[in-house]
């Protein structure tokens, strides 16, 4: 079965400042084109091409200066003001000949769509039921006078369900449906654009982009080929931004709405760029170094101001600190990827770890940060405490489960083992996240 032709769009605005050193939604720039290089690049991994659709601006950061590699790129005209931003998608739509995949550069796949959803007539992300919060929109168009066009009207009816969908991706095999709601979108966006433009509610453009789409299938029974299979109710996704699980459970992220400024989304988007391309992760900071740009992590500006909780921190090694931290990475995915791996992985706590000096409950910890190069706290309850005592010399999973069992009456034990080890599992995810404990590659344990 022929692939499906991926596509991307992306329009710059100029706004008095270099094009590049824009955030666009995020906590800072670099996460920005971070999401673009990560979301780029797994496309390309897992269908060999890609064609962006960009205008002149966009063209010259993420060709030009972040050299992304694209397989084809389509300059096109920016015709539509920033606030209007999925107009551009829209137009990206319209000018496809064959069956595609419209995919956001805050969309990052690790797994290809099904056959019987890269053959579909019509592909979204999921659906979406939400009445009010698309009813707050609805009624801000009503209140501008935005009249919308049939077959959507009947929708700002308060007692009617509102159903769409996400068009973090959008594609699909039936070219002539994209043509008629691609004429839809524009005709509407033509006469209210002023409107439009006033309107305050930052979700603006879901109207005319994801509802029009989802009202028109409707009405013209098409059926809808949906990426994720469960209806969202729940407008911040939960859960949408697994980056833990990546790639053995996690097969698709969306990094939408508030994720962006999420300092957690953001360490962990960077942290996966880190580990899978680190050839484009360091080109782009040398990149946005050269621009004067100060980024939001010390470890990534040329002379960093360290902070410190201690005067004793300074004197780490935050570099030799931030490549341990590196190939943690890289033994995270395979100790956590599935049951057998885990069982098998070594684990000891990490040196650099100390308690913070406080009768308060419950206790913290201090454990070291490469990226932001200083020591953060770190909350920790009785069994973290307990675990950090056992893996103070290196241990497998199994010795430390027998360590485990003296703290057990052993009836408690033998019942509740298959739920220790699980609830040990999460913990030293969590703990090896955070720089708590280390995974010790069995190498090493071999030399030694």
């Amino acid at each position: 079965m022929k692939k499906l032709n991926v596509v991307q769009s992306f329009y710059l605005f100029p706004n008095g400042s270099e094009p590049i050193t824009q955030p666009l939604g995020f906590l800072s720039p670099e996460f920005h084109w971070m999401s673009w290089c990560l979301s780029c690049l797994q496309i390309i991994k897992l269908y060999h091409s890609v064609t962006l659709y960009t205008n002149e601006l966009g063209n010259e950061v993420l060709i030009k200066q972040l050299k992304l590699p694209y397989s084809k790129v389509v300059i096109t005209q920016n015709n539509y003001p920033a606030k209007l931003w999925a107009m551009n998608k829209i137009h990206t739509y319209s000018l496809q000949q064959e069956p595609f995949l419209h995919v956001d550069g805050d969309v990052f796949l690790w797994k290809e769509l099904g056959g019987q959803t890269q053959s579909a007539g019509l592909i979204a992300q999921n659906v979406e039921v939400n009445d009010g919060f698309y009813q707050t929109i609805l009624k801000e168009y009503q209140t501008r006078e935005i009249v919308l066009p049939e077959p959507v009207a009947e929708i700002s009816n308060a007692n009617k369900v509102i159903r769409s969908c996400n068009a973090g991706v959008l594609g699909g095999s039936d070219l002539a449906f994209f043509k008629e709601y691609t004429q839809l979108a524009t005709t509407f966006v033509a006469q209210y654009q002023e409107k439009l433009n006033e309107v305050t509610h930052k979700d603006v453009n879901i109207v005319f982009e994801q509802l029009f789409f989802y009202r028109l299938a409707e009405q013209r029974n098409k059926a809808i080929k949906y990426v994720l299979e469960d209806e969202i109710s729940d407008m911040t996704y939960p859960g949408i931004i697994n980056f833990l699980d990546i790639p053995h459970k996690t097969k698709f992220i969306h990094m939408l709405g508030t994720y962006k400024k999420s300092e957690e989304a953001c360490k962990m988007l960077a942290k996966r760029l880190r580990t899978d391309y680190p050839d484009h992760y360091y080109f782009l900071l040398n990149v946005l170094k050269k621009q004067g740009l100060k980024m939001y992590y010390p470890s990534y500006n040329e002379n960093p101001d360290i902070p410190s909780i201690q005067d004793q921190v300074n004197s780490y090694d935050w570099n030799k600190i931030y490549q341990e931290q590196h190939e943690q990475y890289h033994l995270y995915d395979q100790a956590f990827g599935n049951s057998s791996e885990f069982l098998e992985t070594n684990f000891v706590t990490n040196n650099l770890v100390y308690p913070e000096t406080t009768d308060a409950l419950p206790a913290n910890c201090m454990v070291p940060c490469s990226l932001e190069m200083k020591f953060k706290k770190r909350e920790i309850d009785e069994l973290d405490s307990l675990i950090m005592e056992l893996l103070k010399e290196v241990k497998p999973i199994a010795t430390l489960l027998e360590d485990l069992k003296n703290y057990f009456e052993p009836e408690d034990y033998t019942q509740e083992k298959e739920a220790l080890l699980e609830l040990l599992m999460l913990k030293l995810r969590k703990g090896c996240e955070d720089n708590m404990f280390l995974i010790v590659d069995r190498t090493d344990l071999a030399i030694a």
